[in-house]
């Protein structure tokens, strides 16, 4: 089994809910925003203690290696960076939710696709998370899924069915 995620929050590279945010002194330059909670005492006691029952190691010091990783995640932004929105609707979801609609290819070919969109300048980068052999696959294909002609193209039908699923789930969160 696999697991695909797209996520569209600040310090999404790592997948975890620490916010790092105390730091920001100044507003970030407009038209957009960061959209963030800021972490409390509270929260974060809440949260390390969720880990501890879990069982989950400390963010980033994962003990199974890159290679056994079963998830895919395409991030808005590094874990440095906050995710910013436009006309309230973040910028990852607004520029990677139409590439999906004509997505062929690989997982990192859509990650680069989604990069350069992004443009020459962009306030967050968006990233790849993923075993190194899963950037090869198909987008949204199953584990086990061949790897693509030598050209670079793939069978769009499990991706096709997929990028129709999440443009249906974006449009009804817009």
């Amino acid at each position: 089994m696999n697991l695909t995620c797209f996520l569209d929050c600040c310090h999404s590279a790592t997948a975890t809910r620490r916010a790092y945010l105390r730091h920001v002194d100044e507003p970030p330059p407009e038209p957009g925003r960061p959209r963030f909670i800021l972490a409390d005492a509270a929260l974060e006691a809440a949260h390390r203690a969720f880990r501890q029952r879990t069982g989950a190691t400390p963010a980033g010091r994962s003990t199974r290696g890159t290679e056994a990783m079963r998830e895919i995640t395409f991030s808005a932004c590094l874990q440095s960076e906050l995710a910013f929105e436009t006309g309230g609707r973040g910028d990852y979801s607004r520029i990677a939710v139409p590439l999906l609609d004509t997505a062929q290819g690989t997982n990192q070919q859509f990650q680069e696709q989604v990069l350069a969109a992004f443009g020459r300048n962009p306030r967050q980068t968006p990233f790849l998370d993923s075993a190194p052999s899963a950037a090869s696959r198909p987008l949204l294909a199953p584990r086990g899924t061949p790897e693509p002609a030598p050209d670079g193209t793939a069978d769009r039908g499990t991706g096709s069915r997929a990028a129709t699923v999440l443009r249906a789930v974006a449009d009804l969160l817009d």
